[in-house]
């Protein structure tokens, strides 16, 4: 749906603090304001604004503060996964998405997205478990729990792909509920053949035989669905960084993965 001219967030001027740390408005924003403001956009100091924002967000991580394409507006990261907004002082501050009406675009999920898809690249894949259909030319990466009833259902619909690698990168904590020691997890992990247990639990519901006494890096991998800003298995990560989430059929996940090939390399501009 084409939404209206920048989203009736930012044309009702209702500009919203949103995260944790400290209020934005505060004495010293308030102080700067003017300064910052009379000196316009090509002015502001943009090392500055992020020292502000990290100030407020003092629990968090500010980075990539930019100007947004929009006068006086400048984009900012949290934690390497959120974009917000703010004005040149960091007083005021909104989350939610810019659209770029002529294009029809939303530039704050196309951001959110590249961001996403860097970290494709600096995932540890030895922690993952490896299935190869086919030719394996094609790359999947996917964060499932041996205990989610829709990682289950997306189970067959990954096996009947062709022609793909698929990293599956575990991610608990579902299970950790009902066994904080991980014993299906491990004893996937420690079988010599990762892959073939995997599909034998979340298919036929058959655990492995094996004793799960080996190393399993469950602190690595909690971590790494936690830097991928992952708040739901499955989390279906295409190669252009979309991300999809839920038991998606075998002919979504081919389309899905033929649209983020075709895209990944178009993805340099920085909004």
């Amino acid at each position: 749906m084409r939404p209206a001219l920048l989203t009736a967030t930012l044309l009702s001027c209702s500009l919203l603090l949103t995260g944790c740390g400290k209020q934005a408005a505060s004495d010293t924003a308030s102080t700067a304001a003017p300064a910052a403001i009379a000196a316009g956009s090509a002015g502001v100091d943009l090392a500055a604004l992020q020292e502000t924002l990290q100030k407020i967000y003092e629990d968090r991580t500010v980075s990539n503060v930019h100007a947004a394409p929009v006068a006086g507006l400048y984009a900012f990261v949290l934690d390497d996964s959120e974009v917000f907004y703010s004005d040149p002082t960091g007083r005021y501050i909104f989350g939610g998405s810019l659209y770029d009406t002529k294009k029809d675009l939303n530039l704050t999920t196309a951001l959110e997205t590249r961001l996403l898809s860097a970290k494709l690249d600096k995932l540890d894949y030895s922690q993952a478990i490896k299935q190869v259909h086919g030719d394996g030319s094609r790359k999947l990466v996917v964060f499932s729990d041996p205990f989610c009833p829709s990682c289950r259902d997306l189970e067959p619909n990954l096996d009947a792909m062709k022609n793909v690698t698929i990293y599956t990168f575990l991610y608990p904590f579902i299970e950790e509920g009902r066994d904080p020691a991980h014993k299906i997890s491990r004893k996937v992990w420690c079988d010599a053949d990762r892959a073939n247990a995997w599909h034998t639990w979340m298919v036929k519901n058959k655990p492995p035989l094996n004793a799960g006494s080996c190393d399993f890096p469950l602190e690595a991998l909690m971590k790494t669905g936690k830097k991928m800003g992952l708040t739901a298995v499955p989390s279906i990560v295409f190669p252009d960084g979309t991300l999809e989430s839920g038991g998606l059929s075998t002919e979504d996940l081919e389309e899905r993965l033929g649209s983020a090939d075709s895209a990944k390399p178009q993805q340099t501009a920085r909004l």
